[in-house]
């Protein structure tokens, strides 16, 4: 019974491949949250404007909106649980609960305090990847942002001042 997890008092134990599915649930309906906030980020960072305060700026902007959302998202659901299936009772708490710790800590304290932390480096990319977009044409818009002064130390255009990692 290697494929199995013993759940307390259960009748049968989760079966693993259950606990992965959850997961997997669980990240694809919590993705959008983590875009959004970032774009917000992404969107305040202009010229005289601090990393904290961009994203002090894209908390504010979108703290109410996941807020809802999640809420919304793990009642419905949460609503799995009244079944008499023992699955979608298990996906009903599972999924429910990853979405809310997701919005609650992960949304609300740990991005954007390691983002604080990270400072202008949230920002920078592999060269490779630079290369890649350049050649495929993918790249912000020409705006006062991503002009900054170069000085040989920025990874690319949209990272002025970001220095490339030895």
């Amino acid at each position: 019974m290697a494929d199995t997890i013993a759940a307390a008092g259960a009748a049968k134990p989760i079966r693993t491949v259950d606990h992965k599915r959850h997961q997997t649930l669980a990240f694809a309906l919590s993705t959008d949250y983590g875009v959004f906030l970032l774009a917000r980020i992404s969107e305040a960072r202009r010229p005289g404007v601090t990393e904290r305060e961009a994203i002090a700026a894209g908390m504010q902007r979108t703290g109410r909106l996941i807020t809802s959302a999640a809420i919304l998202l793990a009642v419905a659901i949460g609503a799995f649980v009244t079944s008499k299936l023992v699955f979608l009772k298990e996906v009903g708490v599972g999924v429910a609960a990853a979405v809310l710790i997701d919005a609650f800590i992960v949304r609300a304290l740990l991005v954007p305090s390691l983002m604080a932390l990270l400072g202008r480096w949230n920002w920078w990319a592999p060269a490779p990847l630079v290369r890649l977009h350049g050649r495929l044409g993918l790249a912000e818009a020409e705006s006062p942002v991503t002009r900054g002064d170069a000085g040989g130390r920025a990874g690319h255009a949209s990272q002025p001042g970001v220095p490339r990692p030895k």
